[in-house]
């Protein structure tokens, strides 16, 4: 077994998935980058952060639900049931999930 490489960066991790059923195109890898810069942003923001175009923004949303979906049809995962999930804990998070919400409003 291959050990899991612990990465930030998006496409750094799509790249490790060598034999994986997942297929981006070259535009599906500039909006992973974006994401990653999100990320980047709001975990490591500097003075001279601005938010990004929101033509930018929706257009990287409708990316990762694309994704999302190519994802839960590879790991034959029923998208409903996810997002039952996704209300449940946001409606009525476990307790360990309330403390790291509470802890990244803080």
């Amino acid at each position: 077994s291959e050990r899991i490489k612990k990465s930030h960066d998006l496409v750094e991790i799509y790249e490790s998935l060598v034999n994986s059923s997942l297929h981006l195109t070259d535009e599906d890898l500039v909006y992973l980058e974006l994401a990653t810069d999100y990320f980047k942003e709001d975990r490591y923001p500097n003075p001279y952060y601005s938010l990004p175009p929101k033509e930018e923004i929706e257009r990287v949303l409708e990316f990762t639900d694309k994704l999302f979906n190519q994802v839960c049809k590879i790991l034959e995962i029923d998208q409903e049931e996810i997002k039952k999930l996704t209300t449940m804990l946001n409606t009525n998070p476990p307790p360990f999930i309330k403390k790291i919400i509470e802890k990244k409003a803080a």
